[in-house]
């Protein structure tokens, strides 16, 4: 039994199946719309099956579109051929980075009260005569 690969006309995802389907009208499981599945020619082995080296023109993680040789998708990282999404050096070194200590709060303000003043004595007088 051969198995193909085929791209919903509707919604652009990418659909898998047997040889048995061939002929028949399916619909898709992303979007509902009809798929007429073309029989598969004897002549021609599995041309309709894609190799895993062959990107999707649909993002495998977020489900942007992709040019028919993208690898990686621009939108979000994800490598189509592994699945394996890329982190930027920004967040990798966010992720290893040890979590910054807490807050602490900020230190209350000195109070002006009359007790932090000291009296000079009285009005007008001034420094006392040596004897």
């Amino acid at each position: 039994m051969s198995e193909f690969v085929l791209e919903c006309p509707h919604c652009g995802q990418s659909l898998e199946g047997s040889s048995e389907l061939c002929g028949q009208s399916i619909s898709c499981p992303s979007c509902n719309g009809q798929i007429d599945i073309p029989e598969l020619d004897s002549a021609e082995p599995e041309a309709s099956a894609a190799s895993p080296e062959t990107p999707a023109s649909v993002c495998r993680g977020c489900q942007a579109p992709l040019e028919a040789d993208a690898v990686i998708c621009i939108q979000c990282g994800t490598n189509q051929k592994t699945g394996e999404k890329l982190r930027t050096e920004f967040e990798q070194a966010a992720k290893d980075a040890p979590p910054p200590p807490p807050k602490s709060p900020p230190a209350p303000a000195p109070s002006r009260t009359g007790k932090d003043f000291t009296p000079r004595g009285d009005k007008g007088s001034g420094p006392k005569p040596r004897s």
